[in-house]
């Protein structure tokens, strides 16, 4: 399973960004966000963030800019490059999608519904324990 995931995060497409990027790049579609703002958007550690950042500045996808209210803060944002690599992945993960979905037999909806209704309410009850 691990080995499956780690390859389907390195997967590109016709956009050429992996998951693992797209996970990234996604936060960044409604604005600029600072380093560690980027990292819990993205569900990930501060150092794997920069980590991703660097290389996707290095790809041309993402820039980084001073922040004009910290000068210790970096903002990141996307590039028009990373504008259209973002678009042409999220239509590729949307057409992967409706694949998926129209694979699956009546049941297999009926069950999957049931599965995902169960799991939201235990993450509620996770959530409120806490």
């Amino acid at each position: 399973m691990q080995r499956a995931r780690g390859r389907a995060t390195q997967r590109q497409d016709s956009s050429g960004l992996s998951i693992a990027q797209y996970i990234i790049m996604a936060p960044l579609r409604g604005g600029s966000q600072t380093m560690s703002d980027l990292a819990i958007s993205a569900g990930v550690s501060g150092p794997t963030a920069t980590r991703a950042v660097t290389n996707l500045v290095g790809a041309g996808l993402v820039e980084r800019v001073p922040s004009g209210h910290d000068r210790r803060q970096v903002a990141v944002h996307l590039t028009p490059a990373g504008e259209q690599a973002l678009a042409l992945k999220e239509q590729a993960v949307r057409a992967s999608e409706g694949q998926f979905i129209a694979s699956l037999t009546p049941q297999q909806h009926q069950e999957g519904a049931i599965l995902l209704e169960r799991i939201a309410e235990l993450l509620d009850e996770i959530s409120t324990s806490w």
